[in-house]
């Protein structure tokens, strides 16, 4: 109590002072002895200084005295083995900051070990001083690890163990995605080998276990391009002389799969002019007559007989030089007609006859021409003077009053 100064020595019979430990007021303190002394130790000494009453005192312990016991090891701890060489699957150590010791180091001793590490790989690793437990401790992980592992005694005796730990693992293939194309719904992989090692030998993938290059993912919806303009139309009509009509542009979406739909319209329209109409159908190696023609030069009427076909109606019953009657196209007038019966040896009195009268079409249409049939008693010669009397059938035709012609 109220001690200034605590001094220990370590003395032997001669007296002579092996061990000071300087400004010690209290608690327990450990030291080491010299394990290969021929003399041996006697007692411990203290020695301390008290303010109080500037005295100084000392007390004496004799070895196995039990309230300051002194313990003299000069046996060094064991490994099983000087040197080792060890095999460890990555998988049991990783991740580091799992804390999977990569070695347990395990010495023999009668009292309590402190272990260290030295040597090349040291100082990528860390061990338990206490257990002795060996740790991965950087980021950088290595295939082979070389170290010595050290185990020391109270008493400083030390033993050592020459260490080589092969880090084993397979060869696998690493798959990086990148990042989705939306516009056709594939995604590449690319993947590359991560190398393995077996007890320090590299190894590398199999080319045959190469992973997939692509797989589907979301796509969105794209429009194609718009399409050529569609025929200038003004409802079913797709010609005439400087009318307005409208043409259109579509264009298609392509499916989407799980992704966003095409925003905006799929047709849009715009205003033109419907261009000069020709005459009757297209055929190979014939200019069309167009409607001016039809008008200006033969002093027709343009006529839409079916969507899109034009003839030019023209009065009379054939078709001007250089054009041609399109189909059976006509308009008609009825016919009438009479014809009177023989006066001679059919029993005829002169007024006496047969007539018929046609149907017409007045307006341009696809139809034969109108036909009746009349019919005129006859007397014809059956040899020498001898004549007979037989019936004639005549054909009435309507007369054609116009043609449509191209």
């Amino acid at each position: 109590k109220n001690a200034h100064l605590f001094k220990y020595k370590i003395k032997t019979d001669s007296g002579a002072s092996l061990y000071e430990i300087p400004n010690n007021c209290t608690g327990v303190y450990s030291f080491n002895l010299e394990a290969s002394r021929d003399t041996p130790y006697q007692y411990i000494e203290a020695f301390f200084y008290r303010s109080k009453d500037k005295h100084s005192y000392s007390r004496s312990s004799y070895l196995g005295d039990p309230n300051m016991p002194i313990i003299i090891d000069n046996i060094a701890p064991t490994f099983s083995s000087e040197e080792a060489v060890i095999s460890v699957d990555r998988s049991t150590v990783l991740p580091i900051w799992s804390r999977k010791a990569l070695y347990q180091a395990s010495a023999k001793d009668k009292h309590k070990l402190l272990y260290s590490l030295s040597g090349e790989d040291a100082a990528l690793l860390n061990v338990d001083a206490n257990n002795g437990k060996v740790y991965i401790d950087d980021a950088k992980i290595q295939h082979t690890y070389k170290f010595i592992v050290t185990a020391e005694d109270l008493a400083g005796n030390k033993a050592q163990q020459k260490l080589t730990i092969y880090l084993n693992n397979p060869p696998k293939w690493i798959k990086k995605w990148h990042d989705c194309d939306r516009k056709v719904g594939i995604q590449e992989i690319s993947s590359s080998c991560q190398q393995g090692w077996h007890n320090g030998v590299s190894s590398e993938c199999d080319s045959k276990s190469d992973p997939a290059k692509t797989r589907p993912c979301a796509k969105d919806g794209e429009w194609s391009v718009w399409s050529k303009w569609s025929q200038c139309k003004s409802g079913w009509q797709t010609c005439g002389d400087n009318k307005t009509g409208l043409k259109t542009q579509t264009r298609q979406c392509s499916d989407s799969w799980g992704g966003k739909k095409c925003e905006g319209p799929s047709e849009r329209t715009e205003k033109c002019t419907l261009p000069i109409c020709e005459m009757g159908i297209e055929e190979y190696g014939r200019e069309r007559h167009d409607t001016r023609d039809c008008t200006d030069k033969i002093g027709g009427v343009v006529v839409s007989l079916s969507r899109g076909v034009y003839v030019c109606e023209v009065a009379g019953s054939s078709c001007p030089s250089g054009w041609t009657q399109y189909e059976n196209y006509t308009k008609t007038k009825k016919q009438s007609c009479w014809i009177q019966h023989s006066k001679t040896w059919c029993g005829g009195i002169e007024g006496k006859g047969d007539g018929c009268t046609t149907g017409e079409h007045n307006w341009l249409s696809n139809k034969s021409l109108e036909t009746c049939t009349y019919t005129k008693s006859q007397s014809y010669s059956t040899g020498g003077w001898n004549r007979d009397c037989r019936d004639v059938d005549y054909t009435c035709t309507a007369k054609v009053t116009a043609v449509g012609c191209y």
